[in-house]
């Protein structure tokens, strides 16, 4: 492993350790932090757009979910809720469009894909 790789695995890992942990409890998306708990609800979704995010040496996937409350929350696939957080938005209805196709639809087209809004989804024939 190079010197760089090095450098870019542990600036990654400060960058998720100072992150809000997030966790999915029914419909809700609960974010904690040390002395902090908010509670944002599924069904408040105003947005949910999903792009690849060029992070130090390696692309990842990111889910940023926007709320009516103006609250803007980033879900990287590698997050421990993400599997959590497809079956609630699953069971919300409030993409038109099963989490599992829009997932392959966009890890298929690669990389370079454009950003994908999840609510503009519409349900294929």
């Amino acid at each position: 492993m190079s010197f760089i790789d090095k450098i870019n695995r542990r600036a990654a890992s400060w960058a998720h350790r100072h992150r809000p942990k997030v966790a999915v409890e029914d419909d809700d998306l609960v974010l904690t932090q040390p002395g902090e708990r908010i509670t944002l609800r599924i069904s408040d979704l105003s947005s949910a757009v999903l792009s690849f995010r060029d992070i130090y040496s390696a692309y990842a996937v990111v889910l940023t979910l926007g709320f009516d409350d103006k609250r803007h929350v980033e879900i990287f696939q590698d997050d421990p809720c993400w599997f959590d957080l497809m079956a609630a938005l699953d069971r919300s209805s409030r993409i038109a469009v099963p989490s599992r196709e829009w997932q392959l639809r966009f890890l298929a087209a690669g990389a370079g894909a454009p950003p994908l809004d999840l609510l503009a989804l519409h349900q294929s024939p």
